[in-house]
């Protein structure tokens, strides 16, 4: 298996470790932001669900889907099923590409 395959196995299995891990948070804890962080738990988990949308319709030449809004937070099922889609799309390219 190619190294650009492994790499997206990797990420797939990250994002979903990360959905479930703040998942588990208290809802609180998901509107917490630091200085100099892109804002709070919930809307940075909603700019990587974007930003790979982004990278994987680019790539694809395809129109991307609407954008997700970050407040209110559109869910983790929303999140789930948006990564779910990219990166099948992401790891089938890379596996037809070796």
């Amino acid at each position: 298996m190619s190294t650009l395959v492994e790499f997206l196995k990797h990420n797939t299995m990250m994002n979903s470790r990360l959905l479930d891990a703040c998942e588990a948070l208290p809802s609180e804890s998901l509107a917490t932001s630091l200085d100099g962080t892109y804002g709070s738990i919930a809307a940075t988990l909603v700019h990587v669900v974007q930003g790979q949308d982004s990278y994987a319709y680019r790539f694809f030449d395809r129109e991307r889907p609407e954008r997700l809004a970050e407040n209110p937070f559109p869910g983790f099922a929303l999140l789930r099923e948006r990564l779910a889609k990219t990166d099948a799309m992401l790891e089938e390219a890379a596996a037809h590409a070796v």
